[in-house]
């Protein structure tokens, strides 16, 4: 099989014997051999979420979410971060981009070594609050702004939260 790549001519001459393929890889006039064969197939543990469970009432039912708290004593200003679009989770990841960038989780994780709580949570159809929704055609804007005034609501009923604004530091 020859390929194409950046002006690279790529080369993969083998053959395949039961489940294993053997053979010559050649780019840029280097050769190598390879070998591929079938392994055991490896279950990858999803590591367990940091932070605490939280839940809030919503239409339609509860609403999950992951509370990060600064360490110390609160009361804390608290921040709710809210995932980007389409099917983004409360860690800012996407299935329709590859990999996991986890920005909105190490965004939690510098807010609190900054004294500032995170509420994180999954919109409506994605992650943790999938069955809020039972076809994405209901989706309306309106039900993801009811569900950020649910959080509000949440934490300025909670004591872990203060209700004063903190300027950031060097502001006056």
């Amino acid at each position: 099989m020859d390929i194409q790549i950046q002006n690279q001519d790529l080369t993969f001459e083998g053959k395949i014997v039961q489940e294993t393929i053997t053979g010559t890889f050649t780019q840029q006039g280097q050769s190598v051999p390879f070998e591929l064969a079938k392994g055991e197939t490896e279950e990858v543990e999803e590591p367990q979420e940091e932070g605490e469970s939280i839940q809030t009432e919503v239409e339609n039912g509860t609403m999950q979410a992951l509370l990060e708290i600064p360490g110390g004593e609160g009361p804390f200003p608290v921040m709710i971060l809210i995932a980007g679009s389409g099917p983004t989770d409360k860690n800012g990841n996407s299935p329709a981009l590859p990999g996991k960038n986890n920005s909105l989780k190490l965004l939690a994780k510098e807010l609190a070594a900054e004294g500032i709580a995170t509420i994180r949570y999954d919109k409506r159809g994605v992650g943790d609050n999938m069955a809020l929704v039972s076809s994405e055609q209901e989706l309306r804007f309106n039900d993801y702004i009811q569900d950020v005034a649910a959080w509000v609501r949440y934490a300025k009923n909670s004591e872990l939260f203060s209700t004063e604004t903190r300027r950031p530091s060097g502001d006056s």
